[in-house]
């Protein structure tokens, strides 16, 4: 997926729209080393959708300008890089600004199972949600968006290429680390946590934790 695209807009007409997120993703949010992304799923009004937690310093929240008080919207690209079709990862980009450009890009290994179900869960609701962690002050500012088309099209192929993948740590870590040394002085990479000791994703029965409501999104 080569060209930008600007988050769409959730529409809804009536109503608050109201986020909860798993108790054991917020009591463990300072586990996440900064900079840092780890998947994860939330409740929006009683459904659930895949996410990406972000633990950023205050240095880089300052650099982006995420507010908490402003959902932010930048515009995503979403990449697989692959070393002969053997070892993949995934890149997302998140576009900060113009002239000059500034990315915050997000890497994932889809080799692993959590970030399978954020890729099965993007293809079933067509929807992702982006929780931005300031790792200084505690504050957490999150956004939601419904897919193009085409990002669908990219979720479901991801997915399904995901479900065909052994489990590879070793050769993913070789990969992202060899990306991230061409990436530019501008721009911030964010490695992907990896966590095999808590579910960051809701449960059937687990406890969730309603931190504020999201409004004035149409």
């Amino acid at each position: 997926m080569d060209n930008f695209k600007k988050p769409r807009q959730l529409n809804y007409k009536k109503g608050n729209i109201e986020i909860s997120y798993p108790f054991e993703l917020i009591d463990n949010r300072n586990n996440i080393p900064s900079n840092h992304v780890s998947p994860c799923s939330v409740l929006l009004n009683n459904e659930e959708i895949g996410g990406i937690f972000i633990a950023c310093p205050s240095q880089d929240i300052e650099y982006f300008r995420i507010l908490p008080s402003i959902h932010p919207e930048p515009p995503l690209k979403f990449r697989t890089l692959n070393f002969e079709n053997r070892i993949f990862l995934i890149e997302i980009w998140m576009q900060f600004k113009q002239n000059p450009e500034r990315y915050l890009k997000m890497h994932l290994n889809p080799h692993d199972l959590k970030v399978k179900k954020f890729l099965m869960l993007g293809a079933k609701t067509q929807m992702i949600s982006f929780h931005f962690y300031n790792t200084d002050t505690h504050l957490l500012s999150s956004a939601i968006t419904n897919f193009t088309n085409e990002e669908t099209d990219w979720f479901v192929r991801n997915y399904n290429l995901s479900t065909t993948l052994p489990s590879d740590q070793r050769g993913y870590s070789i990969l992202a680390g060899h990306i991230s040394k061409e990436i530019s002085n501008a721009d911030r990479i964010y490695k992907y946590f990896r966590n095999n000791k808590i579910e960051f994703f809701v449960k059937d029965g687990g406890k969730q934790v309603i931190l504020y409501e999201i409004s004035k999104l149409n």
